[in-house]
């Protein structure tokens, strides 16, 4: 009988180590992936709000100010804000996770080095800019190119602002927000 030559040999089974890589790289990964974004966005929502906020005692001044303020829920339309709508960057995910680390922990590590001390928080208010983020205010008040057509005085304000055209902040003009 002759012999035939085969130029292709048929698949050999997949065994061993390069089964194994295939098996972590498709199941577990995604798993651990997503287990780990379900525990980061229970984390971020309990770090995040006014009740975890102010559970230091350094933060009592903001809490009273912050409930008696449009942000707290005292606005005409009930809107309320969270600490981390103005007080974290909201352009990125990565960049918002960062800051609210690098801020929880600076804020703890500060709480439980110094306790609760006497700060003249009317002072600090003249560096808002660093720590009041646009990215906040805009992501209520994103409507208000189309709201200022209404009222020429807002808007001959704002000019600049949405131009780019300076480097003011919200904060900058708001100076109660």
């Amino acid at each position: 009988m002759p012999r035939t030559l085969r130029l292709f040999a048929p698949p050999k089974r997949v065994v061993g180590p390069l089964l194994v890589t295939l098996v972590v790289i498709l199941i577990v990964l995604p798993l651990l992936v997503s287990v780990g974004w379900v525990v980061g966005q229970y984390v971020i929502s309990r770090t995040t709000g006014v009740e975890f906020c102010t559970t230091c005692h350094s933060m009592k001044p903001m809490a009273e100010s912050y409930e008696i303020d449009v942000h707290g829920g005292r606005s005409s339309h009930g809107a309320r804000a969270d600490c981390s709508d103005c007080h974290l960057p909201g352009d990125n995910s990565l960049n918002f996770m960062w800051t609210h680390w690098q801020r929880l922990v600076g804020d703890a590590w500060a709480e439980l080095i110094h306790g609760s001390v006497t700060t003249d928080w009317e002072a600090l208010r003249s560096d808002r800019e660093s720590y009041v983020y646009d990215s906040g205010c805009l992501g209520c008040h994103a409507n208000l190119l189309e709201v200022f057509p209404r009222n020429t005085d807002a808007f001959a304000a704002h000019t600049s602002y949405f131009q780019s055209s300076t480097p003011t902040k919200c904060v900058s003009c708001h100076t109660s927000a």
